[in-house]
């Protein structure tokens, strides 16, 4: 994933697009997803890019570092772009879950959502200073 300076042109960052499990577990970390994505980033207001990728990983990166600040498993890869809708004042990121290839994943808590399913994550209620910039941006999510 690549962030330019739209007023200069310059590459602010580049990081590897999620990871390939398999090279991971031999100790070669972000190597970035090998198969096509079927979806893409989303950016929110409060300077999170949320990504959804092959490797059943959803994650919250930095917009002005390019770190991974936040990731959670799903419970297939990707499908589309994550959307971000707001509800009584709450903002929630929701991301379709159903392609069948990548490798299988056992998510904690209560209750393991299907393949073929939506995941629904709820930001913080209040924002914290996290960047570069040091502006107030939403702390990474809960599942719903």
């Amino acid at each position: 994933m690549t962030a330019y300076d739209m007023n200069t042109g310059v590459i602010k960052w580049q990081v590897p697009y999620g990871t390939v499990p398999a090279l991971a577990a031999q100790g070669h970390a972000d190597t970035g997803v090998i198969s096509s994505q079927r979806g893409g980033p989303v950016v929110t207001a409060g300077g999170l890019i949320f990504t959804a990728t092959n490797d059943k990983k959803f994650r919250a990166w930095d917009v002005d570092t390019g770190k991974v600040i936040w990731e959670a498993d799903l419970p297939a890869a990707a499908e589309g772009v994550p959307a971000v809708y707001e509800i009584g004042g709450r903002e929630y990121i929701a991301v379709c879950a159903a392609q069948g290839n990548g490798p299988s994943v056992n998510l904690s808590g209560p209750a393991k959502p299907p393949q073929n399913s939506y995941v629904v994550f709820a930001l913080s209620a209040s924002p914290t200073r996290i960047g570069s910039s040091g502006r107030s941006k939403y702390a990474p999510p809960a599942q719903k």
